[in-house]
Parts: C-alpha cells; sequence; structure tokens
C-alpha cells in the first residue's frame, strides 16, 4: 500500500510539473488589475513566471503629451501578459533607422521564479529593476534586448519597462508650460508601481535594486540624486553612464525645441512655441505649410508627372524645360526647392580624379600579386 501511494504521488508531481510548463497561466492581482502569465524556463532549466505588458501609467496622449505621467486608472477583467506591450517611438538603429513603436509605450514586464503562498522557501526575493539604455533616444525593456533568461537562474525577481524617448520623453519649453525630463518622470512612477505590486510577484519591496548602462546608467544616477525617489529603492548600479555625462545633459541654450516647433508648423507669431498645438496634434506627420511638407508634395509631383509625360515637370512650380543631356553640354536640373538648369555637374570634382586616375605617380605603385594580404 505504501509502494502504491509513493508511486501515485510521484505521478501526481511529475503530472503537476509538467502541466506547469506546459500551458499553467498564472494569475496576479495588481492594484490596477488582474493579469494573467506565462512560464517559461531559465538559461539553467528552472521554471519562472512571464508578465509582459502590464500598463504602470496612463497612456501619455493628447493632453498627457509633454507632461508627467499619471498612475494607471486600470482595467476590467483579466489581462493578457503573454506579449510585450509597445516600445516607445523611436528609430530602430538595428533595422535600417525605421520608426518603430507607439506614444501609448508605458508597460512593465515581470519575471519571477517564485509567487506567494507557494510551497517554497524563496519567498520576499529581491528585486532587479533594470532601466535600459539606447541615449535617451531608442531601447526598451522587451526580452530581445534584455532577457530575463540568465537572471532567471537566480532566486530573484526582474523587471523591465519602458519610459519615453526622443522629444516625447524630453521636449522643454523651459518652463510650466512644458517642463521636460517626462522619460525620467515615468522612471518614478514605475518604481512606485514596484512599490505597490512587486509583492504580488514574489518580491520584496523593501529590497529594490535600480540598475542600467548607458542611458540607463545616468538614469540611475539621477534617481539617486532626486528626491522623487526617497525610498523607492535600496540598492543602484550604474554602469557606463553618470548624471554628468555628455548625453545626459543638454544644453538649454541649443534652442531645438524651437526648431522642432517650427518645423511641425507649431510656433506662434512673436516666435515663442504653441504648447497646446504640439501636445494636442496628432504626430508625427508633416503639417500643410511647413518646409518638409512642401518639400514632399513638390518630389511626388516631380515622379508622378515623370511617369505620365517623361518630363519631370511640377505643377506646383514653374519649372524650365528638361534639356536634352549631350556630351558637349551635360545639362541637369537641380531639383530644390528653386529648381534650376545647370551644367556639368560636378565638374571640378570629376576632374580632380579624372586627375589622380592618370597621375604619373600612380602608375609606378607596386602592384599585390595573387597571393598578397
Amino acid at each position: 500500500m505504501r509502494l502504491l501511494l509513493c508511486t501515485a504521488l510521484l505521478a501526481a508531481a511529475v503530472s503537476a510539473a509538467g502541466h506547469i510548463a506546459h500551458g499553467y497561466r498564472p494569475l496576479v492581482a495588481t492594484r490596477e488589475g488582474r493579469v494573467k502569465g506565462v512560464m517559461d524556463r531559465s538559461a539553467g532549466g528552472h521554471l519562472f513566471y512571464c508578465f509582459k505588458g502590464i500598463p504602470y501609467a496612463q497612456p501619455p496622449l493628447r493632453h498627457l503629451r509633454f507632461q508627467a505621467p499619471q498612475r494607471h486608472a486600470g482595467w476590467r477583467g483579466i489581462r493578457d501578459g503573454i506579449d510585450h506591450g509597445n516600445r516607445c517611438l523611436q528609430f530602430d538603429h538595428l533595422n535600417n533607422f525605421t520608426r518603430v513603436g507607439d506614444e501609448d509605450c508605458l508597460f512593465v514586464n515581470v519575471y519571477s521564479r517564485q509567487l506567494p503562498g507557494q510551497e517554497s522557501s524563496l519567498t520576499g526575493l529581491p528585486v532587479l529593476v533594470l532601466i535600459h539604455g539606447g541615449g535617451f533616444f531608442f531601447g526598451s525593456g522587451d526580452a530581445d534586448e534584455y532577457g530575463p533568461h540568465y537572471f532567471m537562474d537566480e532566486p530573484v525577481v526582474l523587471v523591465t519597462f519602458n519610459y519615453r524617448l526622443g522629444a516625447f520623453g524630453f521636449f522643454s519649453t523651459h518652463d510650466n508650460a512644458a517642463p521636460g525630463n517626462y522619460g525620467l518622470l515615468d522612471q518614478v512612477v514605475l518604481l512606485h508601481w514596484v512599490q505597490d505590486n512587486i509583492a504580488n510577484f514574489g518580491g520584496d519591496p523593501k529590497s529594490v535594486t535600480i540598475f542600467g548602462q548607458a542611458a540607463g546608467g545616468s538614469s540611475v544616477s539621477l534617481q539617486v540624486l532626486s528626491p522623487l525617489t526617497k525610498d523607492l529603492f535600496h540598492h543602484a548600479i550604474s554602469q557606463s553612464g553618470m548624471s554628468f555625462s555628455t548625453f545626459a545633459a543638454r544644453d538649454s541654450r541649443k534652442g531645438s525645441e524651437k526648431k522642432l516647433s517650427k518645423q511641425l508648423g507649431c510656433t506662434k507669431p512673436d516666435g515663442r512655441i504653441s504648447v497646446n498645438c504640439i501636445s494636442t496634434d496628432n504626430l508625427p506627420r508633416e503639417r500643410p505649410g511647413s518646409p518638409g511638407y512642401a518639400m514632399t508634395r513638390f518630389m511626388v509631383n516631380l515622379w508622378t508627372n515623370f511617369a505620365r509625360t517623361g518630363q519631370p515637370r511640377s505643377d506646383i512650380l514653374l519649372l524650365p524645360d528638361w534639356p536634352i543631356y549631350t556630351e558637349q553640354y551635360q545639362r541637369h536640373m537641380r531639383l530644390n526647392s528653386q529648381p534650376a538648369l545647370g551644367e556639368r555637374l560636378f565638374e571640378e570634382r570629376v576632374n580632380f580624379w579624372q586627375t589622380v586616375a592618370i597621375n604619373e605617380q600612380w602608375r609606378h605603385l607596386p602592384v599585390k600579386t595573387a597571393n598578397g594580404c
């Protein structure tokens, strides 16, 4: 009988382990609502829990653009935590600088070896909060950039997240209208979220370490200095970035904000920035009347007319006739905001390279054989 009981218990244990590894969906209640995660295995083979794409702040859209983040109002029902949330708007430097992401991007991911209420000695695990790098212009907390699989070989809880980048994270008019540093304030709100919720993921809110590299390292250094983060974390690791790093502090006198607002058509007649225009418009796009919009329309007009007639004429600007290219005149048309005819494009540069190519000194340079390096 004892042998049968042990065999049954062993079979049940194996069955339970298989159930957890294949299809088990853990459920955690946060302050804002319930979220259902998935199971995964660490690099060393340990089972761990994944909860991705949890919103930690209100989407920073419309009137919340260029403003401090607001705590999330919560959701009804059960949120699926199987996928990452949107990355914040950026140009993907690993993919031909294509534009990726969305303004609705304030999401957090949590990875844990143990959830509360389970029979384990892993209770109140230390918490690691990773602040991603990327020069404050690109990056995210997604697993394909900062994966949890090596961390989950250790008894810890790992938190990764997104914060606003570029102009959306740091545009400022240097007054109360658009004070700036929203990306850093996103980090503060995230740390509040950790304090409120991490115990439900098996973490210890009294043992929180923030760490990061490059812009993440600078962020760590700045959060150490900030009075807004008092009692929100207990250890800090700053790598390849400090508060005084050149990419972490910018000269406000350069006027990049005014240049941006002018390009977007959001500058008042007296030259001041219309924050309401920038905050409520559906960015990013070229606005009618802006130099970028005019050039785009001009070039599209040239291409489509060329396709129809074989002539790069424009319905927008009066262009000269496009002359036939001959060896004698080598006529060309300069296609810019003020189109004009020209002859022998880059003639000086062409002559230079032709001269270099036939220079006698080049004729006497040693030639490597096929066996050379």
